[in-house]
């Protein structure tokens, strides 16, 4: 039975042990989508025995009722999402294991997952599982660094016509975005936000992790390699995010077009730039909000940018009206 850390709680503690011993998280030298030189590596892929993908399943369930409860405001989720490929299993597995621990609050729940390509006969479309529309969805998915296929799903869902509440994973690496030419091998060593951060900045999407880089370190200096905990922490070191990106979400969006309705309601001609100036101090946050809160789809099926100009015309309409 695995002995909790006194600053780790049992189940990360669990969780951790069983990704060590088997093979899930290994040591050495693994190149990153990134370009990064990193000393360790997680694979969600190798939970693909009985006894391991429970493992998970557990520390994916007690994760998700700690974060709902620690964030009130966040509705209970309606579904369970998984994007394709390796977020499948941990969604299915998942929604079993919360149902066990609480069959009368997750009842109701399902779960859902997506196709990478839209399917064109039988049922169709790109979602297989409960239909998103008018849902509450929590996604669940391995290990996060650049934020790309985090963005994809948040608008897929969206397209969907469902409200991502919350993303969970199972390792937050806790390191910086990637500068522009780390695939080419250099690190121009600026300052930069970790992905979950600037996932929750753009979109006001709260993330929650089973495990951290910290949390993994903090284990293995009592019983890992010595030169694994060195070479970590220099990777830490070098790489760690230092800095979250601000929230905006859904309130902030309401808060930021309503002050903007009262200003140009009572503008003067030539007043629209400092109106915009002191009403939307983050329009470039709130813009990539709107891309996927209340843009409409295109026919070629992109979510357009919802800008200024638009904001100022529905503005300007309700202010008039009011």
């Amino acid at each position: 039975m695995a002995t909790s850390s006194p600053t780790i709680p049992a189940y990360k503690t669990a969780f951790l042990e069983s990704c060590l011993s088997a093979n899930v998280l290994t040591f050495g030298t693994y190149t990153l989508k990134s370009g990064r030189q990193s000393p360790y590596f997680f694979n969600a892929g190798s939970f693909h025995s009985a006894p391991l993908l429970s493992a998970i399943a557990q520390a994916y369930a007690h994760t998700i009722v700690s974060f709902l409860a620690a964030n009130p405001s966040v509705p209970k989720p309606d579904v369970i999402f998984g994007p394709a490929y390796k977020g499948i299993p941990l969604a299915c597995a998942t929604l079993l294991e919360l149902h066990r621990l609480d069959p009368e609050t997750w009842a109701n729940v399902s779960y859902s997952f997506d196709r990478k390509e839209v399917k064109d006969h039988g049922e169709g479309g790109s979602i297989v599982g409960a239909p998103l529309k008018g849902k509450n969805v929590l996604v669940i998915d391995d290990v996060i660094t650049a934020g790309t296929a985090m963005r994809d799903t948040l608008v897929k869902v969206a397209r969907e016509g469902g409200t991502v509440v919350g993303f969970a994973v199972a390792l937050d690496r806790e390191e910086k975005m990637p500068g522009p030419k780390e695939k080419e091998g250099i690190d121009d060593g600026e300052a930069r936000g970790s992905a979950m951060g600037q996932i929750r900045g753009e979109f006001g999407v709260r993330t929650a992790s089973i495990a951290t880089l910290g949390d993994l370190i903090e284990l293995l200096r009592g019983k890992g390699s010595e030169e694994d905990v060195k070479r970590m922490e220099a990777y830490r070191a070098r790489y760690k995010a230092s800095h979250e990106g601000a929230a905006v979400g859904t309130e902030a969006i309401v808060e930021a077009v309503q002050r903007l309705e009262r200003r140009i309601s009572r503008a003067e001609e030539g007043d629209l730039e400092q109106i915009l100036d002191s009403c939307l101090p983050r329009v470039d946050d709130l813009g990539r909000c709107m891309e996927v809160f209340v843009g409409e789809e295109r026919g070629d099926g992109e979510v357009p940018w919802v800008g200024v100009e638009e904001l100022v015309e529905e503005g300007a309409g309700v202010g008039a009206g009011a």
